[in-house]
């Protein structure tokens, strides 16, 4: 045990605490950090969130710099309302496309999770999320005062049963969920959520401006828009940017602005961020075949994949992902990964369950078949070095 107080300053449970946990973390990382290169010039690029290549667009590089003199930094209250305002342009641009009433912005889609499950939840309401549902979904219901809930991924018929023992709430689930790019059966868990009375919350965050019409989403794509109460969204995938946004009925949308803990503590997204994801939003409507590109491009690895007899996570979106029995295989392999010009993701517990690793890889617009094919090798590569390793205890 370290002495009463650290050199930091810091009271001896919190050094001794923070000197174990990273001692555990380098011994996942330790030889090899995550350390994406500054220059990713001659790289195949599979680590990033920017799906569509929208950050660094000329027109939305444009129209953030033409919005730098709005300087408005405030709380989501004041940000609406004013029809010429970027805020409510964008706000009716997502609630058109989402087919929704009203949208209120946020300063990340953690926030949006987050503010919305506590702010619609009552004491002791169960809440059912899927087990991958994103942590930001888990992190509001942790806040609220309701009663968090564990039901099997993607299993509708075990949500059901859960909600048939332990009565009607809300229900938290992904469209596309971030690690293994997995998707939902949204009019499954709709029909489930109306004949029990419950809630649904669908966190759209990697589906939003890749699918449906005008890049509405999943449920958009599968025709339920209408029939989910609450849509939940992150700008920093499809669209290239920063912050977030929940999309719901306007009088629920009303009480998010105006009680919702994070809407109200929190700086609303800035006036040039938002015109930068407005015009993000316009360049996906516009071109299409960027997110179709990216989609084509996932399913062309998932079968490159399967044709070398690799396990991946059988996806539906442009996230695909491999499973390894240990957090620093993961690591390894990262960083062999790097080494042969290829970058991933790279997901360790908490984040995933405890003893396993996860390489995350996410097909964008710009990719095509050459780098698809230079990925799938150098992965097959790897894996024939990594997973015979004995590690140590």
């Amino acid at each position: 045990m370290a002495d009463a107080t650290s050199r930091c300053g810091l009271p001896a449970w919190l050094d001794d605490r923070l000197s174990r946990s990273r001692q555990e973390a380098e011994l996942w990382l330790d030889p090899y950090p995550f350390c994406h290169p500054a220059d990713t010039q001659g790289y195949v690029c599979l680590h990033e969130n920017d799906y569509l290549r929208l950050s660094r667009h000329p027109r939305v590089l444009a129209a953030k710099a033409a919005a730098l003199e709005a300087g408005q930094v405030a709380s989501s209250i004041f940000s609406g309302g004013n029809a010429q305002s970027y805020h409510e342009r964008l706000q009716v641009a997502i609630a058109n496309a989402m087919r929704c009433e009203d949208v209120v912005l946020a300063t990340s889609g953690w926030a949006a999770d987050v503010g919305l499950v506590e702010a619609i939840t009552t004491p002791g309401m169960p809440i059912y999320l899927d087990q991958r549902a994103h942590a930001s979904l888990w992190d509001g219901a942790t806040f609220s005062k309701g009663k968090p809930t564990m039901v099997r991924h993607n299993d509708p018929a075990a949500l059901e049963r859960r909600i048939l023992r332990d009565g009607p709430g809300v229900v938290c689930i992904d469209a596309w969920y971030s690690v293994e790019g997995t998707v939902a059966d949204l009019p499954a868990y709709v029909d489930i959520c109306e004949r029990h009375d419950c809630l649904l919350v669908v966190d759209e965050a990697h589906s939003f401006g890749m699918i449906g019409e005008n890049g509405g989403g999943w449920a958009v794509a599968q025709g339920v828009a209408d029939r989910i109460p609450f849509r939940t969204c992150s700008f920093s995938k499809a669209l290239g940017g920063h912050g977030g946004f929940v999309a719901g009925p306007a009088t629920a949308i009303w009480h998010l602005r105006h009680f919702g803990r994070p809407m109200v503590f929190s700086s609303a997204t800035s006036p040039c961020d938002a015109a930068a994801h407005l015009e993000a939003l316009h360049i996906a409507q516009e071109e299409p075949e960027l997110a179709a590109n990216a989609l084509a491009m996932a399913e062309r690895f998932r079968q490159a994949l399967d044709r070398r007899g690799i396990e991946h996570s059988g996806s539906g979106s442009q996230i695909v992902s491999i499973s390894l029995p240990a957090p620093q295989l993961a690591s390894i392999a990262y960083a062999k990964l790097r080494d042969l010009g290829v970058l991933a993701a790279v997901f360790l517990p908490p984040a995933i369950s405890a003893g396993t690793g996860t390489l995350r890889f996410t097909f964008h617009a710009q990719m095509d078949m050459a780098s698809v094919e230079r990925a799938a090798r150098a992965v097959e590569q790897v894996l024939a070095e990594v997973r015979p390793q004995r590690l140590a205890a």
